[in-house]
């Protein structure tokens, strides 16, 4: 073969290449996912929602409560970043330690919440109940944009597992707007904590992943 044929053919083949998109770097998608979930909870307060940390009657000195916002904390930097992670080439560690700490969060949130429900009353079971899905619709609310933005980075990333990272996305972002609600509600019962904080919240994270997945796969094959 000729030199000039080969030129040829090496040419042709970079014509009939597509021009790649260049993966975000994980500082970006972060700051993306952060100003989407800032967006949204500026919208909640508009709507006449209490704005964290500035809400009347939180209870700021209990512990169990602290130790509910502590876990939901840890459950949104960990699944987040297990997220975010898993949408960059190289970074599983990132992932693999991010889903750890994610599960370390779950489990001190229900510790928490669960101890406070045992050593308070039962008696207003029915009212926590009412109020605590209050609580984590406005919760899942606040983290649906999140985790679709954090879906659209797996997309592009071409996610090979896209239900283990559309669960850890919803799980991350849902835990983010949990952690907003708690620490602007100022029903500290701990049956409320359990219910509309964490157990009912983690909940509709896990049904919503399984739609995120779909929404991975299918503009994953667009891309």
């Amino acid at each position: 073969m000729s030199q000039r044929s080969t030129e040829t053919l090496l040419r042709e083949l970079q014509e009939g290449l597509r021009p790649v998109r260049p993966i975000p770097r994980l500082r970006s998608m972060l700051l993306a996912t952060l100003g989407a979930f800032a967006l949204t909870l500026g919208i909640d307060g508009l709507l006449g929602h209490p704005i964290p940390a500035f809400a009347r009657g939180v209870a700021w000195g209990d512990p169990a409560f602290l130790g509910v916002l502590a876990g939901l904390l840890l459950t949104a930097a960990g699944g987040i970043s297990a997220a975010l992670a898993g949408a960059v080439p190289g970074r599983e560690r990132v992932a693999y330690w991010g889903r750890a700490l994610a599960g370390a969060g779950l489990l001190l949130a229900a510790a928490a919440a669960g101890g406070a429900a045992l050593r308070g009353p039962t008696a207003d079971s029915a009212a926590a109940l009412v109020t605590g899905f209050e609580c984590a619709s406005r919760a899942s609310a606040l983290g649906f944009v999140p985790a679709l933005v954090l879906c659209v980075f797996l997309a592009r990333a071409l996610e090979c597992r896209p239900r283990v990272g559309a669960a850890v996305a919803a799980s991350g972002a849902v835990a983010l707007g949990a952690a907003a609600v708690h620490a602007s509600c100022a029903d500290s019962g701990g049956l409320h904590m359990l219910l509309g904080h964490w157990l009912t919240p983690f909940g509709i994270a896990l049904l919503l992943a399984w739609p995120l997945s779909l929404l991975v796969r299918l503009a994953s094959r667009r891309t």
